[in-house]
């Protein structure tokens, strides 16, 4: 498969994306490559840690977890958080990758579809539902490099001004839709300030404490 998009390295924030009974936090960020043809799979690198009121709890994930995954329209200012083009209940494999913060551990969750998905860009919002048997929260770790453009959401608060870790995996088209004649060779895709933001006593982002 080829590599789309590619949003990586870890930094200092973390924004809170879970279903848990009253507390429904969305995170989205957003893609734009006109040369994908199709999705095959969609991974999102984030932390496993609960917030139960009093403080941050690690919790170690199963081999999958199950998540909302939705995905909206990228030509607008931000998601329109009530009309997703795609919304599905699927299960993320689940991949641990490193100690960040010197506190927490990063894992990769990965979204396979038997089905491709046909977009060349969008929204993308993970949200790990714990009222389907998820055993924790999922944050979804700021990104240091790569193709994004700065803009992420996190739903109910100010426009984020970083990226998320994010990768597309799929097929690449050798030439731009629409294009009159001839092909056009394109690169392969090039492209975590500590903020506190809170939500109804939970902290929406988790900035890292040695920031």
């Amino acid at each position: 498969m080829d590599l789309l998009w590619y949003q990586g390295v870890p930094g200092g924030n973390a924004n809170t994306s879970v279903l848990d009974g009253t507390v429904n936090y969305k995170v989205a960020d957003n893609f734009d490559n006109p040369y994908i043809g199709e999705i095959n799979s969609i991974m999102v690198y984030g932390l496993t840690i609960t917030n139960d009121g009093t403080g941050w709890v690690p919790w170690i994930p199963g081999d999958t977890e199950p998540f909302i995954l939705r995905i909206y329209d990228q030509y607008t200012d931000q998601p329109d958080w009530n009309n997703p083009l795609y919304q599905l209940n699927i299960d993320a494999e689940v991949t641990y990758i490193q100690e960040v913060w010197s506190a927490y551990d990063l894992c990769k969750f990965e979204f396979d579809f038997d089905t491709p998905l046909s977009l060349n860009q969008g929204w993308i919002s993970p949200q790990i539902n714990v009222d389907a048997g998820a055993g924790g929260w999922f944050l979804w770790i700021k990104a240091e490099e790569g193709d994004g453009d700065d803009i992420a959401w996190q739903q109910g608060q100010p426009q984020l001004e970083y990226d998320l870790m994010l990768e597309l995996w799929g097929t690449e088209l050798a030439y731009m839709p629409g294009s009159i004649s001839g092909t056009v060779t394109l690169d392969g895709p090039g492209n975590v300030e500590d903020v506190l933001i809170s939500t109804s006593g939970h902290p929406a982002v988790h900035p890292d404490p040695d920031g």
